[in-house]
């Protein structure tokens, strides 16, 4: 009897063990939403396959003049700005001869960019970091 009301007991913990971590796994942190581009500039410029959850950048403006490109995008990890700026400058470089790219966290609140990719034909891909209240 007391065998028996221990396999009991060790089966019912296992099985509270594991719907409980299969709640934790169901109810996690959701991966935010891709944010949209706000024109059709923008918005071609963003890969036409999405990332599922795990997107990595999105333009959500763009403005094009004289041969100048001005991209804003924001980015869940902005250390990989120029990478990601590559991505976004590569297929439309031969249509302008100047291009930036100004990131900004997707977590962040405001529009303040934390990072600049300038691309020229001459000069190639530059990043620059902005410091804002002694951060990086």
């Amino acid at each position: 009897m007391t065998s028996r009301l221990f396999l009991t007991a060790v089966v019912t913990w296992a099985a509270g063990l594991s719907l409980f971590a299969a709640v934790l796994r169901w109810t996690g942190t959701p991966h935010t939403p891709r944010p949209p581009g706000a024109s059709a500039l923008a918005r071609s410029l963003n890969p036409v396959r999405p990332d599922e959850g795990a997107w990595r950048w999105s333009v959500t403006h763009a403005h094009a003049s004289q041969g100048a490109l001005v991209v804003q995008a924001v980015m869940p990890n902005p250390a990989d700005a120029l990478s990601n700026a590559r991505e976004i400058v590569d297929p439309v470089r031969s249509r302008y001869s100047e291009v930036l790219v100004y990131v900004r966290r997707s977590s962040a609140p405001g529009s303040q960019a934390s990072r600049r990719v300038q691309w020229t034909p001459a000069s190639g891909y530059v990043e620059t970091i902005f410091a804002f209240a002694g951060k990086p």
